[in-house]
């Protein structure tokens, strides 16, 4: 479409039309709760502590990055009818979707093979249950109770850095925003953005 970068505002309209905190913090209590739902039934399916460690990994890229790709968002933001796009207005890419969730990825696919390691190795008679419990609670000198606290604290900052980050730009933009080029804005207003952006490219065609 365009290498323009979306307005903070568009001045016929009387409405801010990107998505704030709320409509944001709702969005993922929904997403939360659907998360939730589904490793439940999936600890009931299945005995083995591996499989559902490795079902989260491969449910969070289908959810925080197969369905933005494709329907600009998680089934919390669609249902509270804001959409994830570009900066210059166009629908994410798989470049987009990914880098939006990488940090978050990356953290999840380090914890959970941190679990699987201590669990097999608890497994082997390695830990015994008061071990085992004493690194997962971070209160054990053991390196992999330190390897899970550092991942928990970074895991924070990194939360608290993003609702920052949101609360004090124009465009509303958490830290994984501005790392992977998006903004997430009102559904209402996507054909009113893309408009816009589709006058200023003409105007700098004609100005060209």
């Amino acid at each position: 479409m365009t290498d323009k970068i979306i307005p903070v505002t568009i001045e016929r309209l009387n409405d801010d039309i990107y998505a704030g905190f709320w409509p944001r913090f709702a969005s993922l209590f929904i997403d939360g709760i659907i998360i939730k739902a589904a490793f439940w039934l999936v600890s009931l399916l299945n005995n083995y502590l591996y499989v559902p460690l490795l079902l989260e990994v491969v449910f969070t890229v289908f959810y925080y990055v197969y369905l933005v790709q494709h329907y600009g968002g998680t089934p919390g933001k669609r249902i509270m009818n804001i959409r994830i796009i570009k900066l210059n207005g166009e629908d994410v890419s798989w470049k987009e979707a990914l880098m939006r969730e990488s940090v978050n990825l990356l953290v999840l696919i380090i914890f959970n093979a941190a679990m699987i390691y201590i669990i097999s190795q608890a497994n082997k008679g390695v830990f015994d249950y008061y071990e085992l419990v004493a690194i997962l609670e971070g209160v054990s000198d053991h390196w992999l109770a330190y390897t899970m606290i550092i991942l928990q604290t970074l895991t924070v900052l990194w939360v608290l850095s993003e609702l920052v980050t949101l609360l004090l730009n124009k465009r509303k933009q958490a830290l994984h925003d501005f790392l992977a080029g998006t903004v997430v804005v009102k559904d209402i207003y996507i054909d009113d953005i893309r408009e816009e952006m589709s006058d200023k490219q003409q105007q700098s065609t004609v100005s060209e």
